[in-house]
């Protein structure tokens, strides 16, 4: 089994205005920084999620400890989009064009969470983790 991370914010209004999974966030190292409760759900044999609500400001300080690590993965990527804007293979095209979405896709992220946690953090009443398991297949 495999592990991955869901953050929700909640909205003001008690509706769900914010959901992604970053990837980025070491799973191992989320309670070295912020005190969380988790709370099984979803028990169904084997396999259960794992969930825990954190204020505006534990999710800064998340945000805060794992934002290098997402500023490391778009300057990777960067440099990934200027490697192949040379090359003129057919698929080269294909592969650059599929970095820059992945790069925008970044970009869009980091920004959406500086904006949450930031200038925008009173919209939200807090936010939410879920550590679920899935089926690597391996």
């Amino acid at each position: 089994m495999a592990y991955s991370l869901r953050l929700t914010g909640i909205g003001t209004d008690g509706t769900e205005t914010l959901r992604m999974e970053p990837h980025w966030w070491d799973i191992s190292k989320l309670g070295e920084h912020v005190k969380l409760r988790w709370v099984t759900t979803n028990a169904t044999g084997s396999y259960s999620d794992d969930a825990a609500d954190v204020a505006a400001g534990d999710c800064r300080k998340l945000h805060e400890l794992f934002r290098p690590a997402l500023l490391e993965k778009i300057a990777s990527n960067e440099e990934c989009i200027q490697a192949n804007k040379p090359d003129t293979e057919e698929f080269s095209r294909e592969r650059l064009s599929m970095y820059e979405e992945y790069g925008a896709e970044l970009e869009s992220t980091l920004q959406t969470l500086d904006l949450a946690v930031g200038s925008e953090a009173g919209k939200f009443a807090g936010f939410h983790l879920c550590l679920f398991e899935w089926d690597s297949g391996l």
